[in-house]
């Protein structure tokens, strides 16, 4: 089954995956994945076996993406 977050609010880990952090961000899947490949978005940090995003680190990334544009 899978799980809703409300997007733009932070996870209580403060860690999502790749589906949680897609939503965050308002973003299909692979756009997000696109947009790590292409570093605009931070690399996963692996933990453990999983990889997972810090929802700060994804945040700061989006407004310094907004300050260039």
């Amino acid at each position: 089954m899978k799980r809703d977050i409300a997007i733009n609010q932070p996870h209580p880990s403060g860690w999502v995956n790749a589906d949680d952090a897609a939503a965050h961000l308002g973003l299909a899947r692979s756009s997000f994945f696109a947009l790590v490949a292409e570093g605009t978005l931070p690399a996963a940090t692996k933990l453990g076996r999983r990889s997972r995003w810090r929802v700060a680190d994804l945040d700061e990334a989006m407004v310094k993406l907004g300050e260039v544009a």
